[in-house]
């Protein structure tokens, strides 16, 4: 007996349906950044068959009876987006740990994580990158600096170096991973910096970049002491900060 061309359609829309499945990062699983209905979705496209699915699993999920096609059609199409969105869900979490470990390094917000990124890596000349002691450092100051197309370019580029998956590939587990590898990564190159301050030969370059950072550092620092303690308390202890280095310089001074 020959199918009929109703079990034909379904056939061909299940096969549609598993081929788009297939084809999503396997994050959609288990991630925490997705609604629970969506990866509810998720693992109902799994189901081998195409009438429970479409006729009782579909409607059920989406919470519209099955005569309501364009609320049926609408929802199903919100669960397929969100699903297919997680990509730019990591990708924007990236960019937000980019954003927020250059701000703990001392360069706030301006046009965009690229303008952060390149303004950080603009206090180390070109040259610096050689006395990095591993690769990861030096790839990430040469990304850093690098004129990216936009900040998801970026940071798929700093992905890739610093927990060896691109963004597609990322689970939940990967994106606190990559924060403290960027992390450390930026501790390594301004500790590289700092160590080589004492030396008689200091590229003044490199000196002027590390002032320029220490000024930078200085201002963030102010900034986030306004906003936690007040600006009355915050101008206190930043006078008395002042007063204990004219305390120093008066004492190298008479000594």
């Amino acid at each position: 007996m020959e199918p009929s061309p109703e079990k034909d359609l379904l056939r061909a829309c299940m096969d549609a349906v598993l081929d788009w499945r297939h084809a999503l990062p396997p994050a959609v699983s288990n991630s925490r950044y997705l609604s629970s209905e969506a990866r509810a979705f998720e693992r109902a496209c799994e189901s081998p068959d195409p009438v429970r699915l479409f006729f009782e699993e579909l409607p059920r999920l989406v919470g519209v009876p099955l005569g309501h096609t364009k609320k049926l059609l609408a929802g199903v199409a919100a669960f397929r987006d969100e699903l297919a969105g997680i990509e730019i869900l990591f990708q924007e979490e990236a960019i937000q740990a980019l954003n927020q470990t250059l701000v703990a390094h001392g360069v706030g917000n301006g046009k965009g994580v690229r303008d952060q990124a390149a303004r950080w890596a603009g206090h180390f000349p070109k040259s610096f990158g050689r006395t990095l002691p591993d690769r990861v450092s030096q790839g990430v100051l040469s990304r850093l600096r690098a004129p990216y197309k936009d900040d998801g370019l970026l940071v798929s580029a700093l992905a890739t170096l610093l927990v060896g998956r691109p963004i597609r590939q990322w689970d939940d587990a990967i994106v606190p991973s990559f924060r403290r590898q960027l992390r450390s990564a930026l501790e390594v190159i301004e500790g590289t910096a700092l160590a080589l301050t004492e030396a008689p030969d200091l590229d003044p370059e490199l000196k002027e970049g590390l002032v320029a950072l220490a000024k930078a550092k200085t201002a963030t620092g102010a900034e986030l002491l306004v906003a936690i303690a007040g600006r009355d308390e915050a101008v206190q202890v930043l006078e008395d900060i002042s007063a204990g280095i004219r305390l120093q310089s008066q004492k190298a001074a008479t000594a």
